[in-house]
């Protein structure tokens, strides 16, 4: 793996946002660029980890980390190792206090989205996990439709409501407390499985262990109509996707089976 970042790095960041990219080098600039130009008064970084794209995306990469030396950290792996691994990787790699994420097909559309929510979590600390709602932008039609998830009334435990499915979040808008990352998510299984649904696997073990508020506020905008993995295309991807999200669930349940 090849790590490329600036000396004059931002020393002690607040918030680490993570980045897991491949392809969508005509996306991804527009990603980075949302979240650069959060206002907030902290430091934070970008981690970025780049599974051997096919396009040009590293060039875009190299470019964007150049004009933000300081805040940005790129990770190019010698072989693909699939999009659990490297957000485990990212992950691995943060040294914020809190750790959010943002695909790179994604944006933040409002600019205060870090400020509110680290305001929220440094004030409640019986929380580790927050969210808010969020938009859903078709690019081919160009119509973007708000999605409220603020307003569910959600069973107890949320650890139920992600497994039956009635727990809407977006990825875009998490932001988790890292000692929560360290101490209860085993990064290392990431690697070893190499989880597709890195997201909601974290999201199924953290919701055992803490709290989960949604913000009333619409911060992050998902793009549809490009493919991902949970976005097929082809008959074959949409099986994989199936197989790995059975060995997700396989493990969810071995790892809980206590309770």
């Amino acid at each position: 793996m090849e790590k490329i970042n600036s000396s004059n790095l931002v020393n002690k960041p607040l918030v680490s946002i993570v980045i897991p990219s491949y392809n969508r080098a005509e996306t991804v600039g527009y990603t980075i660029e949302s979240i650069i130009n959060q206002t907030c008064d902290f430091d934070f970084e970008i981690v970025i980890g780049d599974d051997c794209s096919t396009d040009n995306a590293r060039e875009v990469l190299v470019t964007y980390q150049k004009k933000y030396a300081k805040q940005i950290t790129l990770l190019f792996y010698e072989q693909n190792i699939g999009l659990g691994a490297n957000w485990a990787t990212c992950v691995k790699h943060c040294r914020g206090k809190y750790v959010a994420n943002c695909d790179n097909d994604d944006y933040w559309h409002n600019p205060n989205k870090l400020q509110l929510q680290v305001d929220f979590l440094e004030n409640n600390l019986e929380y580790g996990v927050m969210h808010t709602d969020f938009r859903r932008e078709n690019r081919i039609t160009g119509k973007i439709r708000e999605v409220i998830v603020s307003d569910l009334i959600l069973e107890k435990p949320i650890q139920n409501a992600f497994y039956d499915g009635k727990f809407k979040v977006c990825n875009a808008t998490m932001m988790y407390r890292k000692e929560l990352i360290d101490k209860h998510v085993n990064l290392d299984d990431y690697l070893k499985y190499q989880f597709t649904l890195q997201d909601w696997t974290t999201w199924v073990i953290l919701a055992h262990y803490t709290n989960f508020y949604c913000m009333p506020i619409s911060t992050a905008t998902v793009c549809m109509e490009t493919e991902s993995i949970t976005r097929p295309k082809s008959y074959e991807q949409l099986k994989l996707r199936f197989l790995k999200e059975k060995e997700c669930r396989k493990y969810l349940g071995d790892l809980f089976q206590e309770h």
